[in-house]
């Protein structure tokens, strides 16, 4: 059995269980929907039931997501350095540390994160190399 094959009504009391926002107009595959976005996954309620897994769970296709970037090889890459006091950061698919406070992102990328985060900036690839060195 899949949440496919379930009832909205049951689909309704596990998105409740598991605290998902839904709307009562929300129908069976939106509800499915935000409860894969929130984590709710056929296994992982399986398990909050205690029951193992008899065949391989259908593999759900991925939710796209507002900052995921379109793919293009033929982009020109920016170097960035987040000068931000966050330990980490996360956007567009690039992750910014403080241990590693750089990224090589696609252009598109690099001027959506200057225009919308402060304490990012261009950087010089000696600087790179100075910090790694």
């Amino acid at each position: 059995m899949s949440f496919e094959k379930m009832k909205v009504d049951e689909l309704r009391a596990v998105a409740n269980e598991f605290a998902v926002d839904i709307d009562p107009k929300d129908n069976r595959s939106v509800i499915i929907t935000k409860m894969g976005e929130n984590g709710v996954t056929w296994d992982y309620y399986q398990k909050s039931l205690g029951v193992e897994a008899e065949a391989p769970a259908p593999v759900a296709a991925p939710v796209a997501s507002f900052d995921a970037p379109v793919v293009s090889d033929d982009e020109e890459k920016v170097l960035l350095r987040m000068t931000r006091a966050n330990g980490t950061f996360q956007v567009r698919g690039v992750t910014f540390t403080r241990s590693n406070p750089y990224a090589i992102v696609r252009e598109r990328d690099a001027d959506y994160i200057l225009e919308k985060y402060e304490g990012f900036r261009i950087a010089s690839p000696k600087e790179v190399r100075e910090f790694y060195s």
